[in-house]
């Protein structure tokens, strides 16, 4: 099939040209997976992007977890630094929620939140560059980098 020019029109919106859209089967309400190649926008049904990506890891044995060998990666770059990396549990979560309302002022976000409540199971200083930490007194050790 030939190019066919489209324009964008408002709010972005682009009208896929019927014969493509025949061509692909795509209809009113298929889902459609968006992706930047080059200098070019790609279009591609969700099923055929799966498609595209199973084949892309097809020679990965089944057995193998990417996800897990990105972790063991990544935790040993980190503790290169003497950096260790600690589970974050249920009671650190709900430690987490306690400190919204009294971090609620200082403009404080869930990941900072986090932060603190593993900080403070730890008893080690909780180490930031924001200096509205410093405001908050939660009985943790605040250590501003700046």
């Amino acid at each position: 099939m030939t190019a066919i020019p489209v324009k964008v029109g408002p709010k972005g919106r682009v009208v896929v040209p019927a014969p493509i859209r025949r061509e692909l089967g795509i209809e009113e309400g298929t889902e459609l997976m968006a992706r930047i190649e080059g200098d070019g926008i790609v279009l591609e049904p969700r099923a055929a992007a799966l498609r595209r990506l199973r084949e892309l890891f097809a020679h990965v044995p089944r057995d193998v977890s990417l996800v897990d060998e990105l972790i063991a990666e990544l935790r040993s770059r980190v503790e290169e630094y003497g950096v260790s990396i600690v589970p974050f549990d249920p009671a650190d979560a709900e430690r987490t929620g306690d400190l919204h309302d009294p971090t609620r002022a200082a403009g404080l976000s869930l990941v900072d939140r986090a932060c603190l409540a593993l900080a403070a199971r730890l008893g080690v200083p909780a180490v930031t560059a924001d200096r509205a930490w410093t405001t908050l007194d939660l009985g943790v050790e605040i250590l501003c980098i700046r």
